[in-house]
């Protein structure tokens, strides 16, 4: 299996399922590269020009190559970029960051972060459970 983060196969399996209205900037931007944009452009009308220049502020995020991708990709995609507030604070939760830190860098309450993750924690607990199982198991061999 490679490790590719564009790669459609890819994912962790703590990952939160990325919703339909940002995938395709996950898939252009990568997610690392598609959370830094989400938490930057989100909640507000961005237009990519199909041949964006250096001093273009997606651009200057993201590399004009890959801003130009998005602009093609994109083009039917609504002006406003989507906040996808839930979905980040899951993958930062998944990623190990705490939740009053992510509290603050979303600007959510602890409180909202704490519902978004709720089902994170779970399937966590739930996995940790599996593998405390199968290193009991493992003991007995």
């Amino acid at each position: 299996m490679s490790f590719e983060p564009d790669s459609a196969q890819f994912r962790l399996p703590n990952a939160p399922r990325v919703p339909a209205n940002i995938e395709i900037y996950v898939q252009v931007l990568g997610e690392e590269l598609a959370m830094k944009f989400l938490r930057k452009f989100g909640g507000a009308e961005l237009t990519i020009g199909k041949n964006p220049q250096h001093r273009s502020k997606v651009a200057l995020l993201v590399g004009i190559p890959l801003a130009a991708e998005l602009a093609v990709k994109g083009e039917h995609l609504p002006k406003r970029v989507p906040l996808a507030q839930e979905w980040l604070a899951q993958r930062m939760f998944a990623r190990g960051v705490g939740i009053a830190d992510i509290a603050r860098d979303l600007r959510i309450s602890d409180v909202t972060v704490r519902s978004y993750v709720k089902n994170e924690k779970r399937q966590l607990t739930a996995e940790a459970a599996r593998q405390l199982r199968l290193n009991q198991l493992r003991l007995f061999e």
